[in-house]
């Protein structure tokens, strides 16, 4: 098994933009989750299974808050927000500003690399 750091930050294209030309694609910038806020999130969805579900907005808005750190070329807005770098997280006045859809399609991004499947461990 080969870890990864938390610092290893990557490049992450929505599906919606991944049809567009290159240059019109909003490129995102994600980051796995620090362990910290892995159980953050582990405890949210742990307090929640014996109810059926979880709060997925919450876990949603977590993980884009510790795992989203900038985005460039996104179109239809402000030249002055065009290309953001969040210093420590998302302002929520930027968050608005990303769909349902996206914001999940991010945060199962963010996720998906934090998490290590069993199988990947055990390597």
């Amino acid at each position: 098994m080969i870890a990864q750091s938390v610092r290893e930050e990557f490049d992450f294209i929505l599906e919606e933009d991944k049809k567009l030309p290159k240059e019109e694609q909003t490129v995102f910038r994600l980051r796995p989750l620090t362990q910290r806020a892995t159980n953050e999130i582990e405890d949210i969805l742990g307090q929640n299974s014996d109810k059926g579900g979880f709060p997925v907005g919450t876990v949603n808005y977590k993980l884009l808050r510790a795992g989203l750190i900038g985005w460039t070329n996104m179109g239809g807005v402000d030249a002055g927000i065009k290309d953001q770098v969040f210093e420590h997280c998302i302002p929520d006045r930027m968050m608005l500003r990303l769909t349902t859809v996206q914001r999940t399609q991010l945060s199962n991004a963010i996720w998906g690399t934090t998490n290590v499947s069993d199988d990947d461990a055990k390597n």
